[in-house]
């Protein structure tokens, strides 16, 4: 039984952090092929990289994990996160320590952080 003419609620978003890089990048890519919203948060939305994931159909979000400042805005909403963090950027590897605590306060369903993060 369908209920015509009643709104349909779209599904939260999936947050990918590293979005612009090569891990970050096909899985945003994959997650859009499923049918899923996808916010790219990325530090520059006005790079090239960046604005290929929009023309794909990515919502830009802009967000670095070595600033806390954005981070809690750009994950507001989503239903999980993919981050991608490295061992000797800025940071190293608490990057991903960084998004483990602003995501599962919020009721998020997925985590998926690369490498693991670090308490």
């Amino acid at each position: 039984m369908t209920n015509a003419g009643a709104p349909t609620v779209a599904p939260r978003p999936y947050a990918v952090l590293g979005a612009t890089g090569e891990q970050g990048g096909a899985t945003a890519r994959t997650l859009l092929a499923a049918g899923a919203r996808v916010d790219a948060l990325v530090r520059d939305p006005t790079s090239t990289r960046a604005r290929a994931l929009a023309d794909d159909g990515c919502r830009l979000a802009q967000a670095d994990l070595d600033e806390d400042g954005g981070l809690p805005e750009a994950l507001a909403g989503t239903q999980g996160v993919f981050a991608v963090t490295t061992f000797d950027g800025p940071g190293g590897p608490r990057g991903g320590s960084r998004a483990g605590p602003m995501h599962r306060p919020r009721g998020r369903r997925a985590l998926c952080s690369y490498p693991p993060s670090w308490p």
